[in-house]
């Protein structure tokens, strides 16, 4: 193939560069997406009106100067990021933001030992970072369950391009449901990570654990979020720890055990009284299963402990 590169004129005009990022967000690491799916995204999801035409001479460049494979065996040609083409990612970043990466990637390599490949291409600096960080859990030492890096990969490309996905999954009991769903989110909660969909056959909202999806498969239609949906309203109105009234909350803790309470407070207007061998704590939060599950684990390292409902001042 004739490579052909980007002419002067295109590198002076924002909207060929703009159109040509937005192009680069959309391709995909492992699926592959047509110039037609690109031009349906574009004017969905980005408002960009243009033609398929355009499209497809702005993806033939890509492929000649990013490092994107086109899939000519069969028509509409597909096209997905090659194998280790973003080695130029890393240089883009400063020091805060790749120390930041680094982190997140022992957060992963946490939650989800041996089963996720969590390497990041072309990044000499982000593996220099591993040797000056650490992350210690500060639940107990739970293990994660497995969870199969071709779901997860499924799952996190379709719901990033709002694409409708199937599922297999089984329940407590261990019965086994198929599903078509349009998903809408990812919610972490301790070691569990949990799939917020929409029922396409049911136009409901539920969640299930990454863990019991058996199967994922995606498919070619885009989806439509509900109205209105935020994903953060949904985790607080109780889907994942009911939720209680105000109270106000006191008790001592011993230093050594309740130092961390100090730099991670459990409310910000939480006060700190210094005591010789312990540390009195005061706050006002939202009562929940997991607070007193933390209290209660404890044990003998937590005494005076006061626990009432807030009254809210009168200002009337």
């Amino acid at each position: 193939m004739v490579k052909r590169a980007f002419a002067v004129s295109d590198y002076e005009n924002p909207g060929v560069l703009r159109l040509a990022l937005t192009i680069l967000s959309m391709i995909p690491h492992r699926s592959r997406i047509t110039s037609r799916q690109v031009l349906q995204q574009l004017q969905q999801s980005h408002g960009m009106v243009v033609s398929e035409r355009t499209v497809q001479r702005t993806l033939r460049r890509l492929v000649d100067e990013c490092g994107i494979e086109c899939d000519m065996r069969d028509k509409p040609y597909g096209y997905r990021w090659s194998p280790g083409s973003l080695p130029w990612v890393a240089g883009l970043l400063s020091d805060t933001e790749t120390m930041l990466i680094a982190l997140a990637r022992q957060n992963i390599q946490l939650n989800f030992p041996a089963t996720v490949e969590t390497h990041h291409v072309g990044s000499s600096t982000i593996e220099r970072w591993q040797e000056r960080i650490r992350i210690e859990p500060a639940c107990a030492p739970c293990q994660a369950p497995k969870l199969d890096s071709e779901i997860l990969a499924v799952i996190s490309e379709a719901l990033y391009r709002d694409l409708e996905l199937g599922i297999s999954y089984t329940n407590l009991q261990g019965e086994l449901y198929e599903v078509r769903v349009a998903p809408l989110g990812l919610i972490q909660k301790g070691l569990g990570f949990y799939l917020v969909f929409n029922s396409l056959e049911h136009q409901s909202i539920d969640h299930v654990s990454l863990f019991r999806i058996r199967q994922a498969r995606m498919g070619q239609d885009l989806i439509e979020r509900p109205q209105g949906f935020r994903l953060s309203d949904y985790e607080g109105n109780g889907h994942f720890t009911r939720h209680g009234q105000r109270i106000n909350l006191s008790f001592n803790i011993k230093t050594e055990v309740g130092a961390h309470l100090v730099d991670t407070p459990l409310h910000p207007e939480q006060k700190v009284t210094v005591h010789e061998n312990c540390l009195e704590i005061q706050a006002t939060l939202e009562e929940s299963h997991t607070l007193h599950r933390w209290l209660r684990s404890m044990g003998d390292d937590i005494w005076n402990l006061k626990l009432h409902v807030h009254e809210e001042a009168d200002v009337s």
